[in-house]
């Protein structure tokens, strides 16, 4: 279905508005189709992230600044999802032995028994995807969304108090058509 159907929007101040747009309604439409696959587990998309990165480091431990440089969404509170995995004794946590201030993180057994059985739903939803793309139409979004990205990636004033990054337009608008803070 196309986005202007979906939203009930006919027209966009662009095209480039309607393809950011779509990228938003896109992700978060994947997100909650994931997020209803996860939930029969008990655990966030973002848990499940951590999971999965500790799970490629099986034989170490990683710092939380580490996890979080590897996380999908960065701006995730890693120190309260870690704690509730800890909690369900899906990964352990001690203190960095050569820097205590830093917090090493290491998924368990029963981590990883929680991510075996999952495999079978998420390789579903791979497959579903692969149904619905070709090889080459997944590498080219691969590839216009890295150019997105790499065009995009702005430091200095245009960042937000938070620091994420608010690309302007040559409108002095964001990319989603809301004038940045402070305007």
């Amino acid at each position: 279905m196309k986005l202007s159907e979906e939203i009930q929007q006919s027209t966009f101040r662009s095209v480039h508005t309607e393809a950011v747009l779509n990228l938003h309604f896109t992700s978060n439409w994947l997100l909650r189709i994931v997020q209803g696959e996860l939930n029969a587990f008990g655990i966030s998309h973002e848990q499940y992230n951590i999971l999965r990165i500790l799970r490629g480091n099986r034989e170490g431990t990683y710092c939380l600044g580490d996890v979080q440089q590897r996380m999908l969404n960065r701006t995730a509170n890693t120190t309260r999802l870690v704690e509730k995995l800890r909690k369900r004794g899906l990964l352990s946590r001690r203190p960095n032995p050569t820097n205590r201030r830093m917090v090493c993180v290491r998924i368990t057994r029963a981590g990883l028994d929680l991510l075996k059985e999952m495999d079978g739903p998420i390789q579903e939803m791979d497959a579903r995807m692969q149904a619905a793309l070709s090889n080459e139409d997944a590498s080219r979004l691969t590839e216009i969304l890295e150019i997105l990205r790499d065009r995009l990636e702005v430091t200095g004033p245009a960042e937000s108090r938070q620091g994420r990054a608010v690309p302007p337009t040559s409108a002095g608008r964001t990319l989603t058509g809301h004038q940045p803070e402070g305007d």
